[in-house]
């Protein structure tokens, strides 16, 4: 099984920086579980390292995204949530526009047929996310 720093270094993009604030930022994300708000990551990288800037947070959450390390849910309320990918199977969301709480599913026939558009078109899938909102 792929290591957190081994599965952070296939997915690094061209031209991304190692520093060591980026990389406690990607440590302490990595060791999460469940959807957290940039704010709430800012608090736990503060307890490590105070100096961190809560711009800091928010450009590496940002590049984990476009690295594919993390994704970015919209739960609704105008707050962004995130989830790690490493070790955490593709899946999607039933967001409730009420209560704002999600649930997340696995369904491999969504998986095929994602699969099966990408390969009638040519295209390569590196990440997807399903968000489906409702009550």
């Amino acid at each position: 099984m792929q290591s957190a720093s081994e599965f952070v270094e296939k997915h690094r993009p061209a031209g991304g920086k190692r520093s060591s604030k980026r990389d406690l930022i990607v440590q302490v994300f990595l060791g999460q579980e469940g959807h957290l708000s940039a704010e709430e990551l800012t608090d736990l990288i503060r307890q490590s390292d105070k100096r961190i800037s809560r711009a800091t947070v928010y450009r590496t959450l940002q590049w984990m995204v476009d690295a594919g390390i993390a994704g970015k849910v919209d739960f609704g309320g105008g707050k962004f949530r995130f989830e790690r990918a490493y070790r955490h199977p593709r899946h999607s969301h039933f967001i409730c526009k009420t209560c704002h709480q999600s649930f997340e599913f696995l369904s491999s026939d969504i998986e095929a047929l994602i699969e099966e558009v990408a390969s009638a078109r040519e295209f390569t899938v590196r990440q997807s996310m399903l968000q489906v909102y409702g009550t």
